[in-house]
């Protein structure tokens, strides 16, 4: 029959990672598969004639303990890799807490220093001593001179008060009549 072909036979492919890897969400078994893909392609680079076909590979690597092999090297990897990682956090974080404490501890060592602290306090304390002392001489000074303009308001308040007082005493009486 001219011109009529053949189906071609259609192509097998490996169960290995249906018999590594339970579910997509199974990471151990993704890695004992890529774990099981290393050691396969290994194989295959060093084989030679006479050795054992690459099928017999595939038998032999997918048997029971192969598996129970494959996922427990997985597991091993995969707690390595976590330890690795938590350690690599800790120890930034802890490098972070260092920094912070000893950030702290020298503003607090700096602001408590005696020099730091004593001599502005000084300084604050001889300005408002002498603010004081200038303010006390200037109204002295005019008290004596009989200019304080403080003196002239206290008066004059007091003589306006004690006409209009309601309790101000008739004029001609004494205390106590």
């Amino acid at each position: 029959m001219a011109g009529t072909t053949t189906p071609a036979a259609a192509p097998t492919y490996s169960d290995a990672y249906q018999k590594l890897v339970n579910d997509d969400g199974d990471i151990e078994g993704a890695i004992a598969y890529a774990l099981y893909k290393r050691d396969k392609l290994a194989y295959a680079k060093s084989w030679k004639p006479g050795d054992p076909p690459l099928a017999d590979y595939h038998k032999n690597a997918l048997g029971p303990q192969a598996i129970h092999s494959a996922r427990l090297a997985a597991q091993n990897l995969l707690s390595e890799y976590t330890s690795q990682a938590v350690a690599a956090t800790q120890a930034a974080e802890q490098a972070k807490y260092v920094a912070g404490v000893g950030a702290l501890q020298t503003l607090i060592v700096n602001a408590t220093k005696f020099r730091a602290v004593f001599w502005p306090g000084v300084a604050s304390g001889l300005a408002a001593s002498l603010i004081f002392a200038l303010v006390l001489a200037l109204a002295i000074f005019l008290n004596k001179n009989e200019q304080n303009p403080l003196g002239a308001i206290y008066k004059q308040l007091n003589e306006g008060t004690e006409a209009a007082s309601p309790l101000k005493r008739p004029e001609g009486k004494k205390e106590g009549t």
